[in-house]
């Protein structure tokens, strides 16, 4: 059984927590500037297509204007995830933020209740929709069950932080 690493508690000597803090520090200011190309590259992203609308060329100005569009936006996206990862990547290796020993505790703890109550909802669910042939309906379970569990995951987190 492969272990999810991402869980584990991790321990560094001094001076390689310290190289990794110090690298996040020069990160820091290259993961600002591309959040801000990002946004600024989605909300130019409209202009190419806002353009084309006021030049009324055609159809085909139309068509220029979304492929720009899209280039626009997935390079802006591009920034965000690409920076995300790397600012993730410290974060874990520093254990902070989401990735701190107690949120990794509590998301442990939180996982089985997840497959438990995922794992039930299924059944329900194909239990009713072959027993009732009635497909057409029995997918709003879905939605139900996914503000049942948010609802569920917000009383077991006061209740575990009354416990605290």
């Amino acid at each position: 059984m492969r272990r999810n690493r991402q869980k584990e508690n991790l321990s560094f000597e001094y001076d390689v927590a310290g190289i990794v803090e110090h690298r996040r520090e020069e990160f820091s200011s290259k993961f600002q500037k591309c959040i801000i190309t990002g946004v600024v590259l989605c909300i130019l992203s409209i202009v190419p297509l806002m353009v084309a609308v006021a030049l009324e060329y055609g159809d085909l100005s139309y068509i220029y204007g979304i492929v720009l569009l899209l280039i626009f936006v997935s390079i802006g996206v591009f920034f965000f995830v690409w920076s995300g990862i790397i600012k993730d990547s410290y974060d874990k290796l520093l254990e902070e933020g989401e990735y701190t020993r107690e949120k990794k505790l509590k998301n442990r703890q939180s996982e089985d209740f997840s497959k438990v109550y995922w794992c039930t909802i299924t059944a329900i669910y194909l239990g009713f929709s072959f027993l009732t042939s009635r497909w057409e309906i029995t997918w709003i379970l879905w939605p139900c069950a996914g503000v049942l569990y948010a609802a569920l995951c917000a009383i077991l987190s006061m209740k575990k932080n009354k416990n605290l």
